[in-house]
């Protein structure tokens, strides 16, 4: 997938984790609390940060069961992703 920028939107073409927080504190918690977006799903990038030399994309779902919801989704989550919708 090309480099995404801030305004982006993507919509999914595999099954996407949404993490709940950045940094967590309490990892096991942040991790039973991952929503797992369908393929279809189709977020904007809100806000892009690195961890550990790879971008996470701080996000807002704009359709399906998570319309509204916001969290963070890896670059390595989004390898295999293949659609991208330009601003």
């Amino acid at each position: 997938m090309d480099e995404l920028k801030i305004g982006d939107e993507v919509k999914t073409s595999i099954i996407v984790p949404l993490m709940p927080e950045f940094d967590p504190e309490w990892v096991l918690l942040a991790i039973n609390n991952i929503k797992y977006l369908p393929i279809g799903t189709i977020f904007k990038i809100k806000l892009i940060a690195k961890k550990r030399e790879l971008d996470w994309y701080y996000v807002e779902v704009k359709n399906t069961v998570y319309q509204g919801d916001l969290g963070w989704i890896n670059s390595i989550a989004l390898i295999r992703n293949e659609e991208k919708n330009e601003k």
